[in-house]
């Protein structure tokens, strides 16, 4: 079907294997292995992961004529639901469209089915193309229209609502991705107003949080007035972090921290809200627990907050919390941050090691970080300790007093970094959306919000990175 339509794209919507069973066959070799399938020879030439979406690159081949295939697979679509957020399916579809084609031939979409994850994703591509070229859109009549071809697609009205959803972001925030290029010059030639705007605009909420999350939002709330600040962001269940380490029968596993997806690696960021002087023992467990590839303070050192246990012992000293010893030692004194090695040992004497960085160019009365070009430094020097470890599943611990306003800014530009080094152009305003699905509260100010262009700016800046982004 592939050749004889002359596709050069296919779209992958559902996973191989889910909680309810086989979804689908592969119908594809391992990297760089040749399989042949009746008359059509194939050959995977590559495969790129990311957090919600893989891409494999293919030869295939009939008789002495080949062409050039791109799978792009959607991982993101839990079996039995939609996903978590309307973003990352609209981003996804964004990725799509910057596809470059040779043929005419058709987009080839698949699920399991084949109707209902399928549907759902061409009703959003034909209705956002509708609503931008018409200024309106009949989410209805697009649908009927299609199950008079295919019966049941869009199959449940979880999906109906969700393509609803979904429209109202790709249609209404301004959310197109754009080149750095392209942000550069929004930098030199846009006054605050836009900005501030553009902030307004994002802080009208188009997800509608489920009623057991809104439940266990309000519930972690009442229980756990000892764990939270009076200003923190309040976790539900979706993301949040479950302790396991060191429970005794009937302890709760509550500890302010949320997973947050990177941009190339499912759940990397945990932003945690700083310890109190009573969830010292917690925090540590959620290091121990995690295997932390390392720990990123971004406020003042403990001792200027009366609230904040103080966990990072001084060079070569122990201090005990609980079931766990830790000691640390001086790595390295930089401008922009202080780098030491933590060793947290548990009660049977094993230890694990984890870089903790804390960065210094924050002044405590301000909303961002002193210099852009600085902060852009030191996510990257961040960056490089993750890709020196070689654990499965690395993880970064980042936190502030309030969970939100200093991890969510350094998750946002990140994220926004890795995006643009893969794939050359960024959306601001759909990964903001994407971490304030876990951190509701993230992005604070409309500082913050230009702090985030300044620091792409400044990313271009410093590195010049065209060589990084030549074909």
């Amino acid at each position: 079907m592939v050749w004889n339509e002359k596709s050069d794209i296919i779209l992958m919507l559902t996973n191989l294997r889910e909680a309810s069973g086989m979804k689908c066959e592969q119908y594809w070799p391992k990297v760089d292995k040749e399989t042949l399938y009746g008359q059509i020879k194939a050959k995977c030439r590559s495969v790129e992961e990311y957090a919600e979406y893989t891409v494999r690159t293919f030869t295939i081949a009939k008789g002495e004529e080949q062409r050039n295939l791109l799978q792009l697979h959607y991982t993101a679509w839990p079996d039995k639901g939609v996903p978590q957020e309307v973003t990352s399916l609209v981003e996804f579809r964004q990725r799509v469209k910057a596809v470059p084609v040779t043929f005419d031939g058709p987009t080839i979409v698949h699920c399991s089915a084949g109707v209902g994850r399928t549907g759902t994703y061409i009703a959003l591509d034909q209705l956002t193309e509708e609503g931008k070229c018409e200024g309106s859109v009949d989410v209805f009549n697009c649908v009927n229209r299609m199950r008079e071809q295919r019966v049941n697609m869009v199959q449940t009205a979880e999906q109906y609502t969700f393509l609803y959803k979904s429209l109202v972001h790709s249609l209404s925030f301004g959310c197109e991705a754009l080149t750095a290029e392209q942000i550069q010059g929004i930098m030199y030639e846009t006054d605050d107003k836009m900005f501030t705007k553009m902030y307004q605009t994002l802080r009208q909420e188009v997800d509608i949080e489920s009623k057991e999350e809104v439940d266990a939002r309000q519930e972690n709330r009442r229980l756990y007035k000892d764990k939270n600040r009076r200003q923190s962001d309040i976790p539900g269940g979706c993301s949040r972090v479950r302790l396991y380490l060191s429970r005794k029968d009937g302890q709760h596993d509550y500890i302010n921290a949320v997973f947050i997806n990177s941009f190339r690696i499912k759940n990397l960021f945990i932003a945690a809200q700083s310890p109190l002087p009573g969830t010292i023992e917690d925090f540590l467990s959620m290091i121990y627990q995690q295997n932390s590839t390392c720990v990123v303070a971004l406020e003042e050192p403990h001792s200027q907050h009366k609230d904040v246990g103080k966990y990072l012992p001084a060079d070569n000293e122990t201090y005990t919390f609980g079931s766990f010893t830790i000691m640390s030692s001086k790595f390295a004194t930089k401008p922009q941050y202080v780098l030491k090695k933590l060793s947290i040992r548990n009660e049977k004497g094993e230890e694990k090691t984890v870089s903790h960085f804390r960065y210094r160019n924050w002044e405590n009365s301000k909303k961002v970080p002193d210099i852009a070009e600085e902060f852009v430094q030191f996510i990257k020097e961040v960056e490089n300790c993750i890709r020196r470890r070689t654990e499965d599943t690395p993880n970064i611990i980042v936190h502030c007093l309030n969970g939100y306003e200093r991890s969510g800014l350094f998750c946002v530009v990140y994220k926004l970094l890795e995006k643009l080094e893969a794939e050359r152009q960024v959306s601001v305003v759909n990964t903001v959306r994407k971490i304030r699905t876990h951190r509701k509260q993230s992005i604070t100010s409309v500082e913050q919000l230009k702090f985030c262009y300044q620091c792409i700016s400044a990313y271009m800046e410093i590195y010049n990175t065209y060589s990084n982004f030549a074909t």
